[in-house]
């Protein structure tokens, strides 16, 4: 109960940090490269910032449905907060908004947590570059 309690303050923060930061008037007059590259900044610190919590919460999210649950009902908020800046950025550039967050936020985020707490194979700096090459191809066709 006590974890849970930590755990929905915590993301309820990083929530807030996370729309602080990417804010629609932070985009003004930012290029695709610099849009996508403060998008994947923030996506990373929030990650990283705690990768000890961030790994406890990823396993208990397997086996603990009350965790389960918040999980998953912070991926659907933040999906469709995704989706909903796509459509409205980029009209027409993509066909199912919804189906392009999906994509981008599991690549982004598996990127990140594999940088901070996974296998670290990769530097995280080299990931995020292949990251952002990605996604400028996959929305812009450049990169």
């Amino acid at each position: 109960e006590l974890f849970l309690e930590m755990i929905e303050t915590e993301l309820a923060t990083a929530r807030a940090d996370v729309t602080a930061r990417l804010a629609p008037e932070k985009f003004l007059g930012a290029s695709p490269d610099e849009a996508i590259d403060r998008v994947l900044d923030v996506m990373f610190d929030r990650i990283q910032k705690d990768p000890a919590l961030t790994k406890v919460y990823l396993a208990m999210a397997l086996t603990d449905p009350d965790v389960a649950r918040i999980r998953e009902e912070g991926e659907n908020h933040d999906r469709a907060a995704l989706a909903a800046i796509i459509a409205s950025a980029l009209p027409g550039r993509v066909k199912d908004p919804a189906a392009a967050s999906l994509l981008l936020e599991r690549a982004a985020t598996s990127v990140a947590v594999d940088c901070a707490i996974g296998s670290k194979t990769v530097d995280g700096a080299a990931a995020k570059a292949e990251l952002r090459t990605m996604v400028l191809r996959y929305i812009f066709g450049t990169g």
